[in-house]
């Protein structure tokens, strides 16, 4: 069996046993006040996990086939549109309007879309996947923006990052083998830096006991950047991705939890 194939096998594991414990957890929160917020990311992670154990029964039959539009895309829908709606439960009703970072956010989500669709031509998956996430984008950076959850300077210094990454994926297809190697590595190394990034400022948070609402924005963030990074990966950086959005899983529930009790 190959050796990428074995870890990728066993980081989701893990991953399943993670999402099996934050969803047996989250449903213990839905008796407080915030009982919506409880509900929508209780179910979001049973999507999560349905997705998950979907996935590893199809790759275990039919390892190396590329996988059709099913019931795993249908739970990663299920998964961005109910922890959006959770956060729609809790928005901001003061504050900032967002339109200029809902429009970013649109665009940028439009860029991810399409390089999906240059490099697997799933037309219907990737569009509908990328509607979910995107969905899920807005709401975040326009609560971000009227919380001030990530500070103005930080949000631009994330925006130019990550289009920066968009660009050089999207050269890769324009140049010789050499640069591509050249270009693939700054990409992932832009993409670690946010995921790094995203650790720290949601571990602070949790440490200091910032504000709860915050907090919760900014461990969800985490989630969008590392699972769009994700998708741009392969091989060890693949499994690296995928055991970092494992991580963030408690530090989500936590932060859940804080705001559901706050």
């Amino acid at each position: 069996m190959d050796l990428s194939f074995l870890s990728e096998i066993l980081t989701t594991l893990f991953q399943v046993a993670m999402l099996l414990f934050v969803f047996i957890a989250s449903t213990r929160l839905t008796d407080g006040e915030k009982k919506l917020l409880a509900v929508f990311f209780a179910f979001a992670f049973l999507s999560w996990l349905l997705s998950d154990l979907y996935w590893l029964v199809y790759d275990l039959l039919r390892p190396g086939t590329r996988m059709p539009f099913a019931a795993n895309e249908i739970g990663e829908c299920a998964l961005s549109l109910l922890l959006g709606a959770g956060l729609l439960s809790i928005k901001e009703e003061k504050g900032a309007p967002a339109v200029g970072e809902i429009i970013v956010a649109i665009i940028y989500m439009v860029c991810n879309v399409s390089l999906w669709i240059a490099w697997s031509g799933e037309w219907m998956q990737d569009i509908l996947c990328g509607l979910s996430i995107g969905t899920l984008l807005t709401i975040l950076v326009r609560e971000i923006k009227r919380t001030n959850a990530i500070t103005k300077q930080e949000r631009i210094i994330i925006l130019i990052a990550g289009f920066c990454n968009i660009i050089m994926q999207a050269s890769m297809f324009y140049v010789n083998k050499k640069a591509v190697r050249f270009i693939d590595l700054s990409c992932y190394i832009i993409m670690l830096a946010g995921v790094a990034y995203f650790w720290i400022r949601s571990l602070l948070g949790l440490i200091k006991g910032n504000s709860t609402k915050n907090t919760l924005l900014v461990t969800v963030a985490a989630f969008v950047w590392t699972i769009l990074s994700m998708y741009m990966s392969t091989g060890v950086f693949y499994t690296v991705m995928l055991l970092s959005l494992t991580l963030i899983l408690p530090l989500i529930y936590v932060a859940l939890k804080r705001e559901v009790k706050a």
